[in-house]
């Protein structure tokens, strides 16, 4: 499997592209961390904390089985 060349482009002037081996192929205000991942082919599953335990905890565990998830 070829390892894929990954380059972020940014600029002051508020736009973001996503480049794959040379070749554009996302480009917006503000890049999707999840459009991202499913560029790359990288399977990634998101979790949302419960924002009170967050707020009492003030920083995420060590483990994510110790996340508390809503």
């Amino acid at each position: 499997m070829k390892k894929k060349n990954i380059v972020f482009v940014t600029s002051n002037c508020d736009w973001e592209g996503l480049y794959i081996n040379g070749k554009l192929v996302m480009e917006n205000h503000m890049l999707d961390l999840r459009d991202v991942l499913k560029r790359l082919d990288i399977k990634c599953d998101f979790i949302e904390a419960d924002d009170e335990w967050l707020f009492e905890h003030g920083v995420l565990p060590k483990n994510l089985s110790d996340v508390k998830s809503i």
